[in-house]
């Protein structure tokens, strides 16, 4: 069964509730005041017109106000991940290109770093899906509240995020990385059926990297790094 589209059940039900309520109150009028024939074909083609005009006027505001609401909800897909908000990749890598551009032009910082979560297909096969999601949903969430308003989250894919930090240097970086994983050991002695656990790499423009793909790569290469060394003390896969 096909899902009913509520803004266009909107539409029709105020257009047929307008009808009525012109076409009733306007012959009560006519009835009441028409007492001469040519008045009464006057009053009734002037009638239509304005039946007409009102009713072209009505379905331009609704379906302008649909369309509106309609472009908002495609750009929010077309720009966010729906299940944890942050942005998505197409969107995301846009704004790194742009970013990269115009900082590299005026000589300023840039820094991005790439995280991972460790043992997500663990939690998947063992606990289910559900709590896989849950586990991305709250390791974005710790993501988000400790970089600044004009830093962005992105998920590149699965349990791979990149986070945009424009004016931030490779020191300022890592002293985020730092606060986030204070953060999600906070998170875990709250929710000790999961652990929250990322690995992380950064990489940042003072190193002179001429695209957003070799500056990317190596964010990536060092978050490799970090991975392989939280297998080498958890003594178990990643």
């Amino acid at each position: 069964m096909k899902k009913i589209n509520l803004g266009a059940l909107k539409i029709v039900l105020v257009y047929v509730i307008l009808s009525i309520a012109w076409i009733f109150y306007s012959d009560i009028f006519i009835v009441k005041y028409a007492n001469q024939r040519a008045f009464y074909v006057k009053i009734s083609i002037f009638k239509g017109f304005f039946f007409i005009f009102i009713t072209a006027v009505l379905l331009y505001v609704l379906i302008k106000k649909e369309t509106e609401r309609r472009i908002k909800i495609w750009k929010y897909f077309a720009t966010y991940d729906i299940m944890t908000g942050a942005y998505n990749r197409n969107a995301g890598l846009e704004i790194l290109e742009k970013i990269f551009e115009k900082h590299k032009k005026e000589n300023k910082d840039l820094s991005i770093i790439y995280a991972d979560i460790n043992n997500l297909k663990q939690v998947n096969d063992t606990l289910g899906h559900h709590e896989g999601d849950r586990l991305i949903i709250n390791v974005v969430d710790v993501l988000k509240k400790n970089i600044r308003n004009s830093d962005y989250v992105v998920r590149i894919g699965g349990d791979e995020f990149l986070i945009i930090l424009p004016n931030c240097n490779s020191l300022k970086a890592e002293n985020i990385i730092i606060r986030i994983k204070e953060a999600l050991k906070e998170l875990n002695l709250k929710n000790q059926k999961v652990e929250h656990s990322v690995s992380f790499g950064v990489a940042s423009l003072e190193d002179f990297y001429k695209t957003t793909d070799e500056m990317i790569a190596f964010a990536d290469m060092m978050m490799y790094k970090d991975k392989k060394n939280y297998k080498e003390i958890n003594l178990q896969p990643a």
